[in-house]
Order: structure tokens, then C-alpha cells, then sequence
């Protein structure tokens, strides 16, 4: 029996599927309970630098993915709750413009997600429509980059 086999044998199924955001289980902090500490300190860096600056060091290490879900949230909310349109276009309009986008950055997130679920050649086709999807979104957003307000 290989180790990987024991600890699913022994570890209760709530200590290994559940845990902090951090990114492991709670059975690997009552192993490590150091490494609760220092993850939980690094979170409060990152959550004080994105208030002081508006991203954290966590969020440069993956750049294009912190866009992404910033600017998927952002638009399809400006979507919901928009108050006018830019002079030029109808409010219909607009509104496709702004959900194409959001569709697009949100595209990326699920380029993300389907990595660790699915075969590496249907990641590839997936990939592929979603890259398509995303680069329309941000030629629309360099069409209308100033009227991106509410």
C-alpha cells in the first residue's frame, strides 16, 4: 500500500476535502500548523496591499487571470445596473457590447477551470473557442474603452 493510499484510508473525508482558502486541506495544517499561520499572514498582505494599490503580489503572478475575473464581475454588473449608454449607440446596444465582454473575460475563466477537468486534447478545442471569445471582448473594449462608465 503506497502512502497515497493510507492517508485516503486514514485522514477523515471532511479534513481532506474542506479547508481555507489557502489552497490545502485541513489535514496538511494539523501536520504543518506553521504553515496555517504564515498562510493566513500572507493573505492579510495581499488583501492590505490590493486596498492600498489595487492588486496584491499574489494577483501579478497570474496577471491576465486577475483581469479576467475583475473585468467579468465589473462589466456584467455595469450590465445589471447601468444608468445611461454612450451618446451614438441605443441602449440595447450597449448592453450587448457590455455582456459580449463580460462573456469573453469570463471565457478565460473557464479556459482556467477546464485544465483540471477535462483531457488535455478537449482543453485544446475548448481553448481554442474560448481564445475567439476573449479576443472579440477585448477588441470591443478597445472600441469602447472611455464610455466604460455608469
Amino acid at each position: 500500500m503506497d502512502w497515497h493510499s493510507l492517508y485516503y484510508k486514514i485522514v477523515p473525508k471532511v479534513l481532506r476535502n474542506y479547508g481555507p482558502s489557502f489552497g490545502y486541506n485541513w489535514a496538511y495544517y494539523l501536520i504543518r500548523p506553521h504553515k496555517f499561520v504564515y498562510h493566513a499572514w500572507l493573505e492579510c498582505k495581499w488583501f492590505w496591499q490590493r486596498g492600498r494599490r489595487g492588486y496584491s503580489d499574489q494577483d501579478v503572478w497570474n496577471l491576465y487571470s486577475y483581469i479576467a475575473r475583475v473585468m467579468d464581475g465589473a462589466l456584467t454588473h455595469l450590465a445589471k445596473k447601468k444608468m445611461g449608454h454612450p451618446i451614438g449607440t441605443t441602449a440595447s446596444k450597449w448592453n450587448r457590447k457590455l455582456l459580449t465582454m463580460a462573456a469573453g473575460f469570463h471565457a478565460v475563466k473557464e479556459a482556467e477551470e477546464s485544465f483540471r477537468m477535462k483531457p488535455i486534447t478537449a482543453c485544446i478545442k475548448f481553448e481554442k473557442k474560448k481564445a475567439r471569445q476573449t479576443k472579440r471582448a477585448i477588441k470591443t473594449m478597445s472600441e469602447v474603452f472611455f464610455s466604460l462608465w455608469d
